[in-house]
């Protein structure tokens, strides 16, 4: 019941994300307005983002080791480390307040001067919310280490209704910063309730002491998965950058198609990190490598099977998928276009952007922060070269099959090293089940656009059914087919994620 509990929240967290980003397309369309709200959104996003992965990534594994010391000293690290990520939370948002011009002005420097003051005015209220998801971060590790999987699952749930009412409401006054405010709120209201939740775990005293042993702990290996973030989310800020020179619109049109894409992408593979990553930390304290390298395989072998043909559909399908989604209201025949073209090329990245997550987290288990800071910044040169010269050929089109150059790199990268570092951890196995599920998905893209072809007559949403039944089935037949071939002897799904499970 777990499991079933855990994936049906995780999906609805993804749903309601994806729902937010409809919302918006169908009440402020493709303009000045939601092209200072993803402006707003890119750098508050990006040290968000930083600040989850580096509590996960950081806290989490330490928090575990002195918990299985058993010496009660977790508790003095969950209060000082509560303190430590609300300093930093607090210095960013002074930070924010007080260069929100110049951070605008280096997103998105080729917008328009009414487009970065009201980007200007959105990412100063964007900062308010730092301390507080900071704070939510360390309760929901908390509560992730001690093998409370369900109630950390209920923050995006609730995070995006909130700010899908913020903008419905947003709508009716026409003012955008209604729904950044929004925003805000969600991480305040989840603040109180995520602590209610870590009650028995730890008592909160009131100080302001960080002792130097917890300092070093969080800080020095905090600071280069910090950095790693940041140079696997820089394809986000290339891409608004560039797209900055395209005209308005172009932002939105960009930055609709990529949520779509990671949508699609991290459906299934967040929640199996998410699972797989205490187990993960738990084995590498122990330096029991050959049991990581079945955990990796079987998380990576799971995100593989649901991701490929969910890659094949958005491809094959990437305007029929975009009319559903974004095709009503203000965004007009003319940004579903513009938007399907985009997210066309995206999709040819999606399986290698779902891999990355699980591949990271092993290189956090074994505390080898580096690593990844050194890929992301060949993968985000990568993506800066790609889309700088692809987008002065093929216009915003360009940018996306950059950014996809970039996380080719960045996954391949990752898996040869861990290869080289211990070969335990990547799987003969595990090499096949990538040969055949991007081999099904394959063979499935193109019997599904041959099909296609001959029903273009037909309504959009009976084109988007029936080819996507035709290939997920021929996908499903394939795989079992090939895996067969291969002589790998796997589990259903069910049991897959069952045995994944903690």
């Amino acid at each position: 019941m777990a499991i079933i509990a855990a994936v049906f929240l995780s999906l609805s967290g993804k749903i309601f994300a994806f729902l937010k980003d409809i919302v918006l397309a169908n009440f402020f369309g493709v303009g000045m307005a939601s092209d200072a709200f993803f402006i707003a959104n890119l750098i508050p996003g990006l040290i968000w983002l930083t600040i989850f992965a580096t509590i996960s990534a950081t806290f989490l594994p330490q928090y575990i080791k002195l918990k299985r010391a058993d010496t009660c000293e977790e508790v003095d690290f969950c209060q000082e480390g509560v303190r430590l990520y609300s300093y930093l939370a607090l210095t960013l948002t002074i930070i924010c307040l007080l260069f929100a011009e110049q951070i605008v002005q280096l997103s998105a420097p080729e917008s328009t001067l009414q487009t970065q003051q009201l980007a200007t005015y959105l990412t100063r209220i964007m900062a308010l919310a730092f301390v507080f998801t900071g704070y939510v971060g360390v309760q929901n590790s908390l509560q992730q280490a001690n093998g409370a999987f369900i109630a950390p699952l209920f923050v995006p749930v609730t995070n995006n209704m909130i700010v899908i009412a913020a903008i419905i409401i947003a709508s009716y006054f026409d003012n955008i910063a209604v729904a950044v405010v929004g925003a805000v709120c969600a991480w305040v209201i989840q603040a109180p309730i995520q602590r209610w939740q870590t009650r028995h775990i730890y008592s909160m005293q009131i100080g302001w002491r960080v002792s130097e042993q917890t300092w070093k702990r969080l800080s020095l290996l905090s600071v280069p998965i910090a950095l790693a973030v940041l140079l696997d989310q820089l394809n986000i800020f290339i891409g608004i950058s560039i797209a900055s020179g395209f005209g308005s619109g172009a932002i939105s049109h960009l930055n609709y198609s990529s949520r779509l894409a990671l949508f699609a992408a991290g459906l299934f593979s967040w929640l199996v990190s998410y699972f797989l990553f205490p187990a993960l930390a738990s084995n590498a304290a122990k330096n029991d490598h050959i049991a990581n390298g079945k955990l990796l395989t079987r998380g990576l072998s799971i995100i593989l099977l649901t991701t490929a043909p969910i890659a094949a559909v958005a491809l094959a399908m990437r305007t029929e998928i975009v009319t559903l989604v974004y095709g009503r209201g203000a965004f007009t025949p003319t940004d579903i276009a513009d938007t399907a073209i985009v997210f066309g090329f995206y999709s040819l990245g999606i399986i290698f952007i779902s891999m990355r997550e699980l591949l990271n987290r092993m290189f956090f288990s074994y505390q080898k922060t580096i690593t990844p800071l050194m890929i992301g910044v060949g993968a985000a040169l990568v993506n800066l070269v790609a889309s700088f010269v692809l987008s002065r050929q093929m216009g915003v089109a360009g940018i996306a099959l950059g950014a996809v150059a970039g996380a080719l790199f960045y996954s391949v990268f990752q898996i040869w090293l861990l290869r080289r570092w211990k070969p335990v951890l990547i799987t003969r196995e595990l090499l096949l089940m990538f040969i055949v599920t991007v081999s099904a998905s394959s063979a499935a893209y193109g019997a599904g656009s041959i099909f296609l072809e001959q029903i273009r007559d037909w309504h959009y949403f009976l084109r988007l059914c029936s080819v996507s039944i035709l290939m997920l089935t021929l996908y499903v037949a394939l795989a079992i087919f090939l895996l067969r071939v291969v002589g790998i002897k796997l589990a259903n799904l069910r049991n897959l994620l069952r045995e994944s499970a903690p």
